[in-house]
């Protein structure tokens, strides 16, 4: 399920919203603190965030004298905030560009704006801000007149009022402040420190707890994120963003069933909560529910049409039940609605490779690599592509970053092997072994290393690898078939026979274990024996040179000179370069009298870099015409 993975590290995270999706409305309910007239205008807006800035004010009329720049600034904050907080993927309030005038504190408003944006009394907390703005409430003599009007001694008292109660909320309001800005920078250490202080000044809100539950996971401590997220979840029962991000650390915890409880609860708590499907869709495609994960799918999608990441994960869906054609739609859906959607151009890289075009799948690496230059993953399977085409210097150069940027056993052993066919087996070897100490009972990781080890020509190593090898995987035939090979090499050919009769008895159809029990019945003199693995060898694989040669061989030993030549002609057709093949079959039309053909064979040779035989038989020519 290697797309679906990818969704996983990389999507779901994009649909761990930050922000909250209800707009919720403000009712009389909320307002025990105001005076009847205010609780009259509250009863009759009874409306949802956000309002222009113009119906505030006429909902509260003492708010009329403020001074209007100073007003402005701060409403349209409060409604651009809090616009973001409902419909953007990530919260970054740090980066909006809003110019307050210059008699406003812009630090102490922005921490308080955000403090508000998570709290269910959107309408009073506007008040608060008000309460706040310190170049209007220090002055109380400014505040004496307003429209021409003295204020009366009741209206002067109640401003004094809010603005003592608004220095008794500062240290809150700081500390939460804070708090957000350290989150949102990924100081998650200074966040948990802020939230700490906020809730010892006496803040319960359940947004404290949500964010210093963003703080724990920051820090990697699931446990305190999910106890932070319950504790959410117990201010404020229909708190669907705490049980959504609840619901994903259970999930990568492992707990499929919380997971999915969790994101039943948040769907129940506001049922057009695109990214919630979203998510519980990936958890029911892992756990192969798929006609659920499908019909998620596809609500999150109806829900939010613009949402990339619902594309993008049912894209990796469709991949996995190798439905290529839909797969692909999707992600080319995804890419068109946010062309900067790296998970999604890695994904649609992944199911390019999969169908075996793998310039196109470069193609997409190469822009989610230029969007994302640290994107390991994106690295590791550009080496797959480049290996694939057999530019092995390429693939070598993008495993050396993606290592860089993490090793892994994959990145290790990929590595080791596109090293060994390069030639650097000795620097093969130690891949593997730092592959091995990444999974210490890979048997696939010991069978290789042995191969590197007996192409430096260490054999009893190698011979050790394969052993081990076999006894993590009883019925590893190819590990029995290099080490008869090994044990060949070192001359112990009834081990070797031994080996390669195991390899058979597991594998009846491994071309190249008769090929090796030939070599070695041929070294031992029994050449009718090799000649009959021979024969069988090349049953199973007719386009292997070696076992034409090997065969060849037996047949020039048995003084079947004809036959001999015949073998080493196809060998030669099959492998033009195979220089051993041309200097035995000259040897064989030489033995048959045949010395034209001897010499061109020997002259090929010698064009191959082997000109031993053809010096010999120019020296023999002089000679006899001497």
């Amino acid at each position: 399920m290697r797309l679906l993975l990818i969704l996983l590290s990389c999507t779901l995270l994009c649909a761990e919203i930050k922000t909250f999706q209800k707009t919720y409305t403000l009712t009389a309910s909320n307002a025990q603190s105001v005076d009847d007239a205010r609780l009259e205008a509250l009863k009759s807006a009874n409306v949802e965030i956000p309002l222009e800035i113009s119906e505030y004010i006429s909902k509260f009329p003492y708010l009329k004298g403020v001074n209007d720049s100073d007003l402005n600034a701060v409403g349209y904050a409060l409604m651009k905030l809090t616009k973001l907080a409902v419909e953007e993927e990530n919260a970054r309030y740090s980066a909006i560009n809003i110019r307050f005038s210059s008699t406003l504190n812009s630090d102490t408003v922005r921490g308080y704006i955000e403090d508000i944006l998570r709290s269910r009394e959107k309408l009073l907390a506007f008040k608060d801000i008000v309460r706040l703005n310190g170049s209007l409430l220090k002055d109380m003599k400014a505040l004496k007149v307003r429209n021409g009007k003295p204020m009366s001694a009741v209206e002067l008292a109640r401003l004094r009022e809010d603005y003592a109660l608004a220095r008794k909320r500062d240290e809150i309001i700081t500390c939460i402040g804070d708090g957000y800005r350290a989150l949102q920078s990924g100081d998650y250490k200074a966040a948990v420190s802020s939230f700490d202080r906020a809730e010892a000044a006496r803040e319960t809100s359940p947004f404290l707890f949500a964010a210093r539950a963003m703080a724990y996971d920051g820090l990697n401590n699931r446990k305190a994120a999910i106890d932070e997220y319950a504790r959410a979840i117990g201010a404020s029962s229909d708190f669907a963003f705490a049980y959504n991000n609840r619901g994903l650390l259970h999930y990568y915890s492992g707990a499929i069933k919380e997971a999915i409880t969790d994101f039943d609860s948040a769907i129940k708590a506001d049922g057009s909560f695109a990214e919630a499907y979203l998510n519980r869709a990936v958890v029911y495609a892992w756990n192969q529910e798929h006609p659920k994960a499908i019909t998620d799918f596809d609500s999150a999608i109806r829900l939010d049409p613009s949402l990339a990441a619902a594309y993008n994960g049912r894209g990796a869906f469709f991949a996995d039940l190798k439905d290529f054609d839909k797969a692909l739609a999707d992600f080319n859906q995804a890419i068109k609605l946010k062309p900067n959607f790296t998970a999604a151009l890695f994904n649609r890289g992944l199911l390019y490779a999969r169908k075996g075009d793998y310039k196109k799948a470069l193609m997409d690496y190469d822009k989610a690599i230029e969007l994302r230059s640290s994107y390991r993953e994106a690295y590791s399977e550009r080496a797959e592509a480049y290996f694939a085409l057999g530019d092995y210097k390429k693939a070598l150069m993008d495993y050396d970053r993606a290592i860089s940027l993490g090793g892994d056993y994959s990145g290790y052993f990929r590595r080791g092997l596109t090293r060994q066919l390069l030639g650097d087996s000795k620097r093969a070897i130690e891949d593997y072994s730092r592959a091995a100490e990444f999974s210490p009972r890979s048997a696939e990781t010991y069978y290789r290393r042995g191969i590197a080890y007996r192409d430096v020509n260490d054999l009893t190593k190698a011979i050790g690898d394969f052993s081990r090898a076999i006894d993590l995987a009883k019925d590893f035939a190819a590990a029995y078939a290099d080490r008869g090979v090994t044990y060949d090499m070192q001359g112990r050919q009834a081990n070797a026979i031994d080996d390669f009769n195991r390899a058979i008895r597991i594998d009846p159809n491994s071309a190249r274990s008769y090929a090796g029990r030939g070599v070695s019945a041929g070294k031992t003199g029994d050449f009718n024996k090799a000649i009959g693995d021979f024969n069988k060898a090349i049953e199973l694989d007719p386009k292997d040179a070696d076992s034409f040669f090997g065969r060849a061989y037996a047949f020039s030993r048995l003084n079947e000179r004809k036959k001999a030549v015949e073998d080493y002609s196809k060998a030669i057709k099959l492998n033009p370069k195979y220089v051993m093949a041309y200097l035995n079959r000259a040897s064989d039309y030489n033995a048959l009298g045949e010395r034209a053909e001897a010499l061109m064979d020997a002259k090929s040779a010698c064009e191959l870099g082997s000109c031993e035989m053809l010096r010999f038989m120019e020296r023999s020519e002089t000679a006899k015409t001497k």
